[in-house]
């Protein structure tokens, strides 16, 4: 297996945006949970994660739109469009649902 970069665009929703780890405009680099398709086995992933922060009013205070960068064996049988995936920073943060893969 060969290792790939992969990044893709998330819609989140944070169960406590009061205590939100997920700054506008910065990158953090948290730990992505990710399903596989087909067997549905679960893998941790390392990745810098982005927030938007583009301020979009419809997402409201407990949803934010997020960029996924990382590198891993198949990226892709994990996150494709509509996949589920969760946002960990020694706990999980935060679920979401990729709404787009981003080429680099």
């Amino acid at each position: 297996m060969t290792e790939r970069r992969y990044k893709f665009q998330g819609f989140v929703t944070l169960p406590h945006p009061e205590e939100s780890t997920l700054p506008a405009g910065k990158l953090t680099r948290m730990t992505v949970l990710g399903e596989r398709h087909g067997t549905h086995a679960s893998h941790f992933f390392s990745a810098l994660v982005a927030n938007q922060g583009d301020g979009a009013e419809w997402c409201g205070e407990s949803h934010a739109i997020v960029t996924v960068s990382l590198r891993g064996d198949d990226p892709g049988e994990f996150f494709s469009a509509g996949d589920h995936f969760s946002l960990w920073l020694g706990e999980q943060i935060a679920d979401g649902v990729v709404t787009r893969r981003l080429f680099v």
